[in-house]
């Protein structure tokens, strides 16, 4: 095996693998383990060689061997799509394979049944290009306001001692929404300061558990739309279901984990 990483702030890991025919089961699980490595790793993979799988159905994404089967496993835990679909072999087999959890970024993929390199192989070349994500895609920076330093005896004062009159003297929801809000805002631009942060893809409670769930039920929708058995779909509709609990319960503890630091804080506030 061979593993580069290219770029600095969201790499791209490309592995070239070679699985000898008929190699080791200790073989098979030192090279299964190290994919599974790599996916924590990073958010972009592409992995591509000779992995010698010939029997593995790409449409059912099923394998008659033992390390097949264990392998098109893997490949469904990481939600990889796997971009060769004619055979890579003179003897007619799909052994090279292209496989990468960033498809949308892979263009032109070719099998080259006529090798393009003086280079004597019962094997065909394979090609492709690779679109590097731009660094825009994954962040973005905007300016928020920082309601941990924020001068809160001052605010207090300022709202305090605001002439809210008008909003007694009016009949207009609307027009006194309006003037409480604008005092509101008025108050934190002055009392609150601002701070340059980091806007992620992902939000704060997306963990690498929801992730692979995430993952997995992709890779089902995508099973189910070739072969919508009723097995397929059950467990398509179970996977959805507790993926749907997971991002429930996230988003509970982050909130709070939120109410709790921020109770901790001897911010005004929330002083009773």
């Amino acid at each position: 095996m061979l593993t580069v990483s290219v770029g600095s702030s969201s790499p791209i890991i490309y592995c070239l693998v070679y699985v000898p025919p008929n190699s080791s089961e200790e073989y098979q699980l030192e090279l299964f383990n190290y994919l599974y490595s790599l996916d924590s790793a990073t958010d972009s993979l592409i992995l591509f060689g000779d992995f010698n799988f010939g029997d593995i159905n790409w449409d059912s994404l099923c394998g008659l061997t033992h390390a097949s089967a264990e392998f098109c496993d893997i490949i469904f835990d990481l939600n990889l799509s796997q971009l060769i679909c004619e055979p890579t072999h003179i003897a007619g087999n799909t052994l090279d394979l292209v496989l990468t959890n960033i498809h949308d970024h892979i263009f032109n993929v070719n099998v080259h049944s006529v090798p393009p390199l003086p280079i004597p192989s019962d094997h065909y070349v394979i090609t492709f290009d690779v679109q590097t994500p731009r660094h825009s895609e994954y962040k973005r920076a905007t300016t928020s306001f920082n309601f941990t330093k924020g001068d809160y005896d001052s605010l207090c004062y300022f709202l305090s001692n605001f002439n809210f009159s008008p909003c007694f003297e009016s009949n207009n929801i609307e027009h006194v929404w309006q003037y409480i809000s604008g005092t509101i805002k008025a108050g934190i631009n002055q009392f609150i300061p601002t701070t340059r942060v980091n806007h992620h893809s992902q939000p704060k409670w997306f963990n690498s558990s929801i992730r692979h769930k995430v993952n997995c039920v992709r890779t089902l929708r995508h099973k189910c739309n070739k072969h919508p058995s009723e097995h397929n779909k059950t467990k398509l509709e179970n996977s959805e279901t507790l993926l749907q609990a997971e991002i429930r319960g996230a988003k509970a503890d982050y909130e709070s984990t939120l109410i709790c630091s921020s109770s901790d804080s001897n911010s005004k506030i929330f002083e009773p």
